[in-house]
């Protein structure tokens, strides 16, 4: 949040933010109630796609199991605060200057999968 969110004048207004958009974030997953809309890798996953392969860029998380500071999210409206980039299926990868290896661990939901790869072929 302090990276994305350097606007505030004092503490307390940023403080205020903070609480305001964590609130925000909570209560919108929390709708879903556990839904499996985004599940995690295991950490060490992570560390093997990072440490060979330079993958730093998570196409499918939140703010609450994003591993990379780079990540697209269901809910830009609400997570773009805490630093994702928006949809992954509205990002234009062309506009990422520095290229890359993106971990893609989509919803499994077979409708979403396959926009998915349509997404990454087109």
């Amino acid at each position: 949040f302090d990276r994305h969110n350097q606007t505030s004048t004092n503490q307390q207004d940023h403080q205020g933010a903070f609480l305001s958009s964590l609130f925000t974030i909570l209560a919108r997953y929390d709708l879903l109630e556990g839904a499996g809309l985004q599940s995690s890798l295991n950490g060490n996953v992570f560390d093997v796609l990072l440490n060979r392969f330079n993958c730093n860029m998570e196409c499918f998380a939140s703010p609450f199991n994003c591993r990379y500071e780079r990540f697209c999210s269901a809910f830009p409206d609400t997570d773009e605060v805490f630093g994702s980039l928006g949809s992954f299926f509205n990002l234009n990868f062309e506009s990422l200057t520095s290229g890359g290896c993106f971990q893609a661990n989509p919803p499994f939901a077979s409708d979403f999968i396959l926009e998915m790869c349509k997404r990454m072929e087109g």
